[in-house]
């Protein structure tokens, strides 16, 4: 689950992602460039993190993740990718080593009392 930022700093991404997610990423502009950084982000931490490495361990340049539901070939195992849709504030993923069928996500909602 990643806050998506009000502005976005392109060094990190060519630091962290492949050519091919950099490719998409020049290709975009304003808002839709920097929602675009944080889908790809929370996509690619949520796989490492279902892999069970950090970041300097599992180079994050080393796969793409450039579809919405998509699978992957990772440290000799099929991962298995599934965007969540939250609101336009937030981008987030779910990564498993099992096919995912289906996700229940329950959203909270912050209500001030009257």
């Amino acid at each position: 689950l990643e806050k998506i930022g009000t502005d976005l700093n392109l060094n990190v991404a060519k630091r962290f992602f492949s050519p091919q997610e950099n490719s998409l990423l020049e290709n975009l502009q304003g808002k839709a460039q920097i929602k675009e950084f944080y889908r790809l982000w929370s996509r690619k931490e949520s796989l490492i993190k279902a892999i069970g490495k950090g970041i300097a361990a599992f180079p994050l340049q080393s796969f793409s993740v450039t579809g919405a539901e998509e699978t992957i070939h990772l440290q000799e195992e099929t991962w298995f990718l599934l965007p969540v849709e939250l609101n336009n504030t937030y981008q987030a993923a779910v990564a498993s080593n099992k096919p995912i069928k289906h996700l229940n996500y329950c959203q909270f909602i912050n209500q001030t009392s009257p």
